[in-house]
């Protein structure tokens, strides 16, 4: 029998496309070929988990393909030196600051006010 450590991952899975392509049942190829079917079954699940996109993965290319930019325009700025900032959110919401504004608030003040509703 042939020693799972000492068979590498892109052998497996040449094995386990063969296997697929034979017909035969995963005890049935496992015995032709000389190893046990624990490990092609093994192999078959590790390979397959490998090529799926974790959750968190998933998630970051559902949030990446949701951002859309819309168009920006610049203001005059007041005479009191202060600005004025106007942010209009996907969800229809507005974040407006006046004068000076720390971007770091600004920033947690938009997270909260793009998640606020969301299921």
């Amino acid at each position: 029998m042939a020693k799972a450590g000492k068979t590498s991952a892109a052998e497996w899975a040449k094995r386990i496309e063969r296997w697929k392509q034979s017909g035969l049942t995963a005890a049935e190829y496992a015995a032709t070929e000389g190893f046990d079917s624990k490990q092609l079954s093994w192999w078959r699940w590790h390979l397959g988990r490998r090529a799926k996109p974790t959750t968190a993965r998933k998630a970051c290319s559902r949030q990446a393909a949701a951002v859309t930019f819309l168009p920006a325009r610049i203001v005059e700025p007041t005479r009191s030196g202060g600005g004025h900032v106007e942010i209009v959110l996907a969800n229809g919401r507005i974040v407006r600051a006046v004068g000076a504004v720390d971007a770091a608030v600004l920033a947690k003040v938009i997270r909260v006010a793009e998640s606020e509703g969301r299921d």
